[in-house]
């Protein structure tokens, strides 16, 4: 629901959707020109990221343009390993579905992202991005994060 209530900031303009429990380091001009240079048909990017957990994620299958086919929301054997990052810029158009649901809450990965399926396309992270929404999790990327900013030559201070 907060999308929705919020409908009237984004004012018919594409926007970044972004799950607040995850911590990423990513190339945000190479993806925001991945969602502008998207085919027709095409409203949403996701990011993706290669898991070691994927049980405990939204595994998606793409095809060979890139595209989300298919999507495994937190199963027990999930088919690989590319990880869902709730990282997402949405045209337009997502929003117009959004209001047409008639709902106050809404669960973006169950109700939204199986509606727009061959609808979304990929931007797979590989620099950094872990979710971070138990205490356990949030431990490894305390010492991770800043590894993977010194790889990346930036200074974890700016």
């Amino acid at each position: 629901g907060t999308l929705l209530r919020n409908k009237d900031f984004f004012k018919n303009q594409p926007l970044m959707l972004i799950h607040a429990a995850n911590l990423s380091l990513f190339d945000m001009s190479a993806f925001i020109q991945r969602y502008e240079k998207r085919e027709a048909g095409i409203e949403m990017t996701m990011m993706t990221f290669t898991t070691t957990e994927p049980e405990l994620c939204g595994i998606v299958e793409l095809d060979e343009r890139g595209v989300v086919k298919k999507i495994f929301e937190k199963v027990e054997n999930p088919p690989g390993n590319l990880a869902n990052g709730a990282v997402y810029i949405l045209a337009p158009s997502v929003m117009k579905f959004l209001i047409s649901l008639n709902s106050k809450v809404i669960d973006f990965s169950t109700e939204v992202l199986p509606h727009f399926l061959g609808r979304i396309n990929s931007f797979h992270n590989d620099i950094y991005h872990r979710d971070i929404g138990t205490a356990e999790s949030l431990r490894f990327a305390q010492h991770e994060y800043p590894v993977a900013v010194a790889k990346q030559g930036l200074s974890s201070c700016s």
